[in-house]
């Protein structure tokens, strides 16, 4: 990363990015059907391989003028990138059916030529390049009022060759994103916004193209926000308020009319409030505390899911809420300062019920957890003790969030220790 400054007007910031990286993965895990009365699940396996690597480099100048009687803080710069990938995944599916509360030991059987030979093992070759071109400037209309205005282009080119039998697949995209924004500051302790942006997700961002999505448009994501942030106690402490639109368009969906297709007929749509607050409280207690909520739901779709139990049904998306999406959730964290340089604390952490997927059949429950902190610290050394999920809850943190299976529980009791030295 590269910062300069030519003068007091005009800065440059270049940062550049190189990686590779390489995975061999075989999962043994319950990825099938299960049976909610005969409480059995099918264990599946498969192989997963994966080189890639890539570069980015990304150039910003920024430029602070006067024109027109305003100030703007002007920045335009450029984006560009590659990545290179050879992936290769073999699926065995599903070898058998065990118990789920005692599935006992099975060896997975090993993957059969035919396995390996499918035409969803047949390994594959990804060049996809980036290219984003943008300019913002932030103006100062009069001493209380801000503007913000911005608009990016983006290019962004997508090649998968597979090494045998199919056919080659490519596509380029190209997509405008405004954005906007206007802030009233009628006092330094009061500001309120309004805001409004918009951006894009091409077909193949987790890279292969697949004959069923090297049609579909990008997905299609805007949003509209007000908010404002007001200080309190000469500025020790900070209360934010944000009401929000957040709109998913063009999400993909199978197609009903031909299963292997994916096609471009879903619309999500997010209403959301978030409330937080930070800084210091009289009595030396730090403190950071946040509440949202979250109203989202399926407004279009033509798809249906299957889900995973059986009897199997199909579920039409519509209407449905979002996997992951919890309608309330909350945290509150605060440490408390004493003499010669000790701090003690703690705070709570509340997550509502979410669904796992969008057949919405699977629910994961609300939890409440807590953790407690203490700290000690002179000029060289911070001494700092952690303990997480004190009275050991057990909860279900996330889940795959495209399907009813593969839930993650959460952590349990956690004790951490940590040490800085200062130098």
């Amino acid at each position: 990363m590269l910062d300069h400054r030519f003068n007091e007007a005009l800065s440059v910031r270049n940062s550049t990015r190189f990686y590779d990286y390489k995975l061999d993965r075989f999962n043994t895990l319950s990825n099938g059907v299960t049976n909610p009365v005969a409480l059995t699940v099918q264990l599946s396996r498969s192989a997963i391989f994966r080189d890639e690597s890539g570069w980015f480099n990304q150039t910003d100048f920024t430029y602070k003028t006067a024109l027109g009687g305003m100030k703007h803080e002007i920045l335009f710069g450029a984006e560009a990138g590659q990545q290179k990938r050879r992936a290769q995944s073999v699926s065995a599916g599903n070898f058998t059916t065990v118990p789920i509360f005692n599935p006992g030991t099975v060896v997975p059987p090993a993957f059969t030529p035919a396995q390996l030979n499918a035409n969803s093992a047949i390994p594959s070759n990804t060049r996809q390049d980036v290219l984003g071109i943008y300019l913002q400037d932030q103006i100062a209309l009069n001493p209380n009022w801000k503007a913000l205005l911005g608009v990016r282009y983006d290019q962004f080119k997508q090649d998968t060759q597979f090494e045998r039998t199919l056919p080659g697949l490519n596509r380029t995209d190209t997509s405008v994103s405004p954005r906007a924004g206007l802030v009233w500051q009628p006092s330094e302790s009061q500001s309120y916004y309004a805001s409004y942006s918009r951006s894009f997700q091409p077909s193949a961002e987790t890279f292969a193209l697949a004959a069923n999505n090297a049609a579909n448009a990008p997905e299609i994501t805007r949003n509209f926000e007000i908010g404002s942030k007001l200080d309190f106690l000469d500025g020790a402490l900070s209360v934010n308020a944000a009401l929000f639109n957040l709109q998913r368009t063009n999400i993909k969906n199978t197609d009903p009319a031909n299963p292997a297709l994916s096609i471009n007929a879903g619309t999500q749509r997010t209403n959301g409030l978030e409330l937080s607050a930070n800084g210091r409280l009289p009595g030396m207690w730090d403190i950071s505390a946040g509440y949202s909520f979250l109203d989202g739901k399926m407004v279009q779709s033509v798809a249906t899911i299957n889900s995973l139990q059986l009897p199997v049904v199909a579920v039409p998306a519509l209407g449905k809420v979002p996997s992951l999406t919890p309608r309330h959730s909350a945290f509150v964290w605060g440490m408390k300062s004493l003499d010669g340089g000790f701090k003690v604390g703690g705070g709570l952490n509340y997550v509502g019920e979410r669904f796992t997927s969008l057949t919405n059949l699977v629910t994961l429950p609300s939890y409440l957890t807590a953790d407690l902190a203490a700290s000690y610290s002179t000029k060289q050394y911070e001494v700092g003790v952690n303990l997480k999920n004190v009275t050991g809850k057990k909860y279900d943190v996330s889940s795959h969030g495209s399907v009813d299976n593969l839930i993650l529980p959460g952590a349990p009791r956690e004790l951490q220790v940590a040490l800085k030295y200062k130098f």
